[in-house]
């Protein structure tokens, strides 16, 4: 994974990252294959298309030499410390020092996020190796796999070409590409989430025209494996499922409080087992991790802070500044047909978890990722309707094709700019070398101290590190327990 040098404006050597170029490039043909084929009719051709390009658009950054800072570098050491025992989630595997069973980020013991996305990354790794791309290989699956979830929900609803272009507004997603390879903070754990919420509810729409009972079961799977990502907010799924079956049955109540029922016991039954067994078995961490879950919404954790409209502000950051047109126009047309429950199926995915979370005085863009496919559906639904308008030899077609050109240009920009094929990750590279070489022979007996990358120092080398110093007296102890005490030094940090 080399790196090719070019020079910016001012002459300055810039250099690229050559996988994430490359691939972004390769990804190129298949996307304008897929809409060519989607103009001609052929839809399933241009969804496999779609799938091709968002495959070569995430894996490069997925191919990153490196853990990312926040929050990938504690799940990947979790994920890899629940390889040997994944029922017993820890941090610190074997800590030299005494330790705070109730601080994340120097426990043992840790329970600072469900465990069902860690089983899945220490589940690839157990099959195929520890490394930094093996670790991401779940979310690159999902990640790409929610093209076709995005295009079943909006094509379920609106039609082929509607569920195209959300598809491909999809593919291009830079954020959900960004979080997908973990460069972003609650990286992997969102990436899941989205995933399972998404598949939860298109197979309960799938329920509501065939193979009806097994779509209920297996949604109802899907929605219990989301509590057991990221707990309660997985329970919008209920009420976007219910305005889904209302608008089938048209007001079916019995029906649709009958399959709901169903689809609630199987997600308790997935998710049960795993929450009684924490609570019984860390009932201290399992209480304070209840306790700082609530802290969220009185308490700007962390520094990740924002203002009532944080959410909102960040639409046009994710899908470009132009999102508020279709959006605003979907809340008119909406609000001019109240009994139109499609619309509110929409919008309950979409705008509970922003009103919600604007609530909550901890902000992080993360906790609306989810909300995606809503958000496109409105975005791609509000293109067609636009395109036809152009099409039909309107007055202001020339205004109408700037739009549409505008509306697919923004999130192409954004993801170019997400996934960042000028950032230069040879530092980040050689830290790794330059951990592995400080570590030495013989890592399980190591301690090493003043090293602000002690999660990817354990992660690396199986050692013990800490971002803390330690004096004379304690690096003399365990000296005398048979641990070698290392100073880690500057080197490439």
């Amino acid at each position: 994974m080399g790196t090719i040098p070019f020079f910016d404006e001012n002459g300055q050597p810039l250099t690229m990252n050559a996988p994430v170029f490359w691939l972004m490039v390769a990804s190129i043909p298949p996307l304008l294959l897929a809409w060519r084929q989607s103009r001609r009719g052929s839809i399933r051709p241009a969804v496999l298309l779609l799938l091709l390009g968002g495959l070569l658009l995430r894996l490069g950054p997925a191919l990153d030499p490196c853990l990312h800072m926040w929050d990938e570098r504690y799940h990947a050491l979790v994920a890899k410390n629940m390889m040997a025992h994944p029922l017993e989630p820890t941090l610190y595997e074997n800590p030299v020092l005494p330790e705070d069973p109730f601080n994340w980020t120097e426990s043992r013991i840790w329970l600072h996020k469900p465990p069902f996305a860690l089983w899945c990354m220490a589940a690839s790794m157990r099959l195929f190796g520890t490394n930094e791309f093996v670790l991401r290989l779940p979310s690159l699956i999902v990640s790409t796999l929610g093209i076709l979830l995005c295009f079943a929900f909006a094509r379920e609803l609106y039609g082929r070409r509607v569920g195209f272009v959300a598809a491909f507004l999809y593919t291009i997603q830079g954020a959900v590409i960004e979080f997908g390879s973990g460069r972003c903070a609650t990286d992997h754990v969102d990436t899941m989430f989205s995933f399972l919420i998404g598949g939860s509810i298109v197979l309960y729409q799938i329920s509501l025209r065939r193979c009806k009972w097994a779509a209920i079961l297996i949604s109802g799977a899907l929605l219990g494996l989301a509590l057991l990502t990221k707990w309660l907010p997985a329970l919008i799924v209920l009420p976007v499922a219910a305005a889904l079956s209302l608008a089938h049955g048209k007001w079916a109540w019995r029906s649709t409080l009958k399959d709901l029922s169903i689809l609630t016991a199987v997600a308790a039954l997935v998710a049960a087992p795993w929450t009684l067994y924490a609570g019984s078995r860390f009932p201290a961490i399992a209480h304070h991790e209840h306790l700082m879950n609530i802290a969220h919404f009185t308490t700007g954790l962390d520094g990740q802070v924002g203002g009532p409209l944080y959410y909102f502000d960040r639409l046009r950051m994710v899908y470009g500044e132009l999102v508020y047109l279709p959006c605003l126009w979907f809340l008119y047309r909406s609000s001019r047909s109240l009994k139109h429950l499609r619309r509110w199926a929409i919008l309950i995915w979409w705008l509970v978890p922003y009103v919600f979370f604007s609530f909550a005085a901890t902000k992080m863009v993360g906790y609306i990722l989810p909300t995606t496919i809503p958000v496109l559906t409105i975005s791609a639904l509000f293109w067609v309707v636009l395109e036809r308008h152009v099409r039909s030899g309107a007055r202001s077609k020339w205004a109408g094709i700037l739009i549409l050109i505008v509306l697919i240009a923004l999130p192409v920009r954004y993801c170019i700019e997400r996934m960042k094929p000028f950032q230069d990750l040879a530092s980040r590279r050689a830290l790794r070398q330059h951990i592995i070489d400080t570590v030495g022979p013989d890592p399980m007996h190591a301690v090493v101290f003043d090293c602000k990358y002690q999660y990817e120092a354990m992660f690396y080398t199986g050692c013990v590190a800490y971002e803390r110093s330690a004096d004379n007296a304690t690096k003399r102890s365990l000296s005398e327990r048979g641990f070698r005490v290392i100073s880690f030094s500057p080197g490439t940090e």
